[in-house]
């Protein structure tokens, strides 16, 4: 049975954050013995890492939106089509991630002043590998926003 372009895009990001999620683990394995700058810079960049892979998940899967369906306005059309068949919930979930990705991509804005009230859903201040930003890239993230664009595509009969 042929995978779906959906259903890849479900598998591939996970695929590659267990890779980064790997790396990540050897560096924390290594500074319990040796604290460098260079493992620091490491795990910084398991996080941008992370940062991609969700940024690209969520551009990536409206691209796919706009070819199966021929959508303009990918945002407002999304919205609208997940109205229709009753999912408010999924549109709420779906602002969310937008705005989280918008975070991770432009900083400070609209999107970041809208989480702001919630942000102790999304930072942890204490991770010496967060990069100055709102939203927290870890792994508990891009699976969420997989999980959110998988019910997302089923809820719209694509995946």
């Amino acid at each position: 049975m042929a995978v779906s372009d959906f259903e890849h895009l479900r598998r591939s990001p996970i695929a590659l954050l267990r890779h980064v999620d790997g790396v990540n683990e050897g560096i924390v394995t290594r500074l319990q013995k040796e604290a460098t700058s260079e493992l620091i810079d490491g795990l910084r960049m398991c996080t941008i890492g992370r940062t991609i892979i969700a940024v690209g998940l969520m551009g990536v899967f409206e691209a796919q939106l706009q070819q199966h369906f021929g959508w303009g306005n990918v945002p407002a059309d999304l919205n609208d089509a997940l109205r229709r068949v009753g999912r408010d919930d999924l549109v709420i979930r779906l602002s969310d991630i937008r705005d989280a990705v918008n975070v991770l991509k432009h900083g400070e804005g609209r999107s970041y002043e809208r989480l702001l009230s919630r942000k102790d859903a999304f930072f942890d201040e204490g991770d010496v590998s967060e990069i100055s930003r709102l939203i927290e890239a870890d792994s508990r993230f891009v699976e969420a926003t997989v999980a959110a664009l998988a019910d997302i595509g089923a809820a719209l009969g694509v995946t």
